[in-house]
């Protein structure tokens, strides 16, 4: 008795639900790993090594209308839009960069690493 009316329940609910799909939007989730050596050869993300990047000085900033705009979100797993991680298999120190997404209609976005004062790279993508 109970499944003739679970089966009608169930029926009622998926006829009735949205007929038309909603799109919300696109993520875009670009993000590149970098390992940054001296001209020696030495990881300059590895705290082991001399005058190595710390991670607290580094920066990252979008170019978002004409303006360099420093990234930094606390209620992120990654605040300031990179981490700093170690691959295991190769014994290498190396950084994620999460790129600017730019808009839809953007065909190139800049993202800016500075890695301390006076240091920076951009990327384009």
């Amino acid at each position: 008795m109970r499944y003739p009316f679970f089966f009608v329940a169930l029926s009622i609910l998926l006829f009735t639900s949205c007929k038309e799909p909603v799109i919300s939007g696109i993520d875009l989730d670009a993000q590149i790993h970098l390992i940054v050596k001296d001209t020696l050869g030495l990881n300059l993300l590895d705290p082991s090594t001399p005058n190595h990047y710390n991670p607290d000085d580094i920066r990252l900033y979008y170019l978002v209308d004409g303006q360099k705009v420093e990234q930094y979100y606390p209620n992120l797993s990654s605040p300031r839009h990179f981490a700093v991680m170690r691959n295991e298999s190769i014994d290498e120190y190396f950084i994620r960069i999460f790129l600017h997404d730019g808009t839809l209609n953007q065909e190139v976005t800049t993202t800016y690493i500075q890695w301390r004062k006076g240091d920076e790279d951009t990327i384009r993508s």
